[in-house]
């Protein structure tokens, strides 16, 4: 049951990031354009990074509790 709150948890994280990412390669495109400072620029990187890094997180994260259901399943089904 944690684990299935846990899951859910990841994905929610997941899916705004990934949304937040979206939004970031939009404004890739304006700082090309000129509509963003260099200093505005590096702050949208910065934040872009961290987003990243917490999707990556979450993602590995996920794959383990994804794992460790499946060989809990496993387990229930085989007895081993």
């Amino acid at each position: 049951m944690k684990n299935i709150q846990r899951k859910e948890e990841l994905q929610a994280v997941m899916t705004s990031n990934l949304i937040e990412l979206q939004q970031m390669d939009y404004k890739t495109s304006k700082y090309v354009d000129g509509d963003y400072t260099k200093d505005q620029w590096l702050e949208i990187v910065s934040r872009r990074k961290k987003l990243r890094a917490e999707y990556n997180a979450a993602e590995k994260e996920l794959e383990k509790i994804i794992d460790l259901a499946d060989n809990e399943e496993q387990v229930l089904f085989t007895g081993k």
